[in-house]
């Protein structure tokens, strides 16, 4: 009785054991999969736009001719709102924008199902960056596409010649200076894109500030137009938080 009972549990844990590495398996290859469609497609848009990489010389910025053109990536995807470059990362992508902020967390830039995701816009944000505080989200990749070297910005000691982040708009381009780095539980708090009163913005901004963790010190105010980076951080409840204020 008991050597039946022994085998009935031994073939139950072989059954359980066998659908684990079974799972596993599938999530690695989907994991694999994503990531071979992710850079397959930021190759594509690398080679689609060889031309137009953002110049690293503040001052070019406002040359005409710098003016990146979307044309070729408002063919491939037509949410496309902006390309974003951060400096001391890997993030150079279009920056593209829903109706809600589910559809790019699992969707790929030329609209395909991906865990990767996409690097997008705010839906409650205006597509020409005008707001208080514009907020762009991605995914913190392993293989450190999306937003997945933003942590960078914590590691390195960072400059505020060096640290600057790159937006190029259909006829303009716009540069942010990065001024608060920090890690955080999840919270709304510090993605609030409209305030009430200029007292309202400057406790907002007080709080982001005293959150930094870099040697950064950069002096915000209330009439500066702000962009915050977010992506999750070691788990879904922490978030890796970037500010940065325009300066051109």
């Amino acid at each position: 009785m008991k050597n039946r009972i022994f085998k009935i549990m031994y073939w139950l844990l072989f059954i359980f054991l066998f659908f684990i590495f079974g799972y596993s398996v599938c999530l690695i290859g989907n994991w694999v999969k994503d990531n071979k469609t992710s850079q397959k497609e930021i190759q594509d848009i690398t080679n689609m736009n060889t031309s137009n990489k953002f110049p690293t010389n503040v001052d070019a910025t406002n040359s005409d001719n710098n003016i990146l053109n979307f044309e070729n990536l408002k063919k491939t995807n037509k949410d496309t709102v902006a390309y974003i470059d951060v400096n001391l990362t890997n993030i150079h992508y279009p920056v593209v924008q829903a109706s809600d902020n589910k559809y790019y967390l699992n969707h790929s830039f030329m609209k395909k199902k991906s865990e990767a995701g996409w690097v997008f816009l705010d839906y409650q944000n205006s597509n020409n960056f005008s707001d208080d505080n514009t907020v762009i989200y991605g995914h913190n990749r392993v293989d450190k596409t999306m937003f997945g070297s933003l942590d960078e910005l914590l590691k390195k000691d960072l400059s505020t010649s060096s640290a600057l982040i790159y937006v190029s708009l259909e006829k303009e381009k716009i540069v942010y200076q990065i001024f608060s780095v920090y890690t955080i539980e999840a919270e709304d708090y510090y993605i609030q894109k409209a305030f009430n009163t200029v007292e309202e913005k400057t406790q907002w901004i007080n709080t982001i500030n005293k959150r930094n963790t870099t040697k950064l010190f950069v002096n915000v105010l209330p009439e500066d137009k702000i962009l915050t980076l977010s992506t999750c951080y070691g788990n879904e409840n922490l978030r890796l938080v970037v500010h940065a204020k325009r300066i051109l």
